[in-house]
């Protein structure tokens, strides 16, 4: 058996969710031990893969030798220096649209509440 990718997770989420959602035999999820930037650069050499942190406290600034893909698990890519990875060849993702229906939704209901005046009624 080969070994296992290795993911480096940095949403602030717990790390059994994180194994929840992504882990299986192919897939071993790494967090850093503490959410600092520090903590982030000492793991990015030891990782395949790299999922990004849709707050703005951990950023990706260079992909490593060893990355071969960056997956920003929001819509934009803030947190990532796209020019560090695109010099290094390594891809990067995001979930562009994802987040679409909700955003209309909202906008739909703040234009309600502004024409009702459902929030001052309240």
């Amino acid at each position: 058996m080969t070994e296992p990718w290795r993911l480096l997770a940095l949403p602030p989420m717990p790390k059994d969710l994180l194994e929840l959602l992504f882990g299986d035999e192919r897939l071993e999820v790494v967090v850093p031990a503490e959410r600092t930037q520090a903590a982030v650069e000492e793991l990015v050499p030891t990782v395949d893969l790299l999922l990004g942190d849709w707050t703005p406290q951990l950023r990706i600034t260079t992909p490593g030798d060893r990355v071969c893909f960056v997956q920003q698990p929001s819509v934009g890519t803030d947190g990532i220096d796209l020019a560090a990875c695109a010099a290094q060849g390594v891809p990067v993702a995001n979930c562009a649209g994802s987040n679409s229906v909700s955003v209309a939704e909202w906008c739909v209901g703040a234009t309600l509440n502004v024409l009702r005046k459902t929030l001052q009624a309240d």
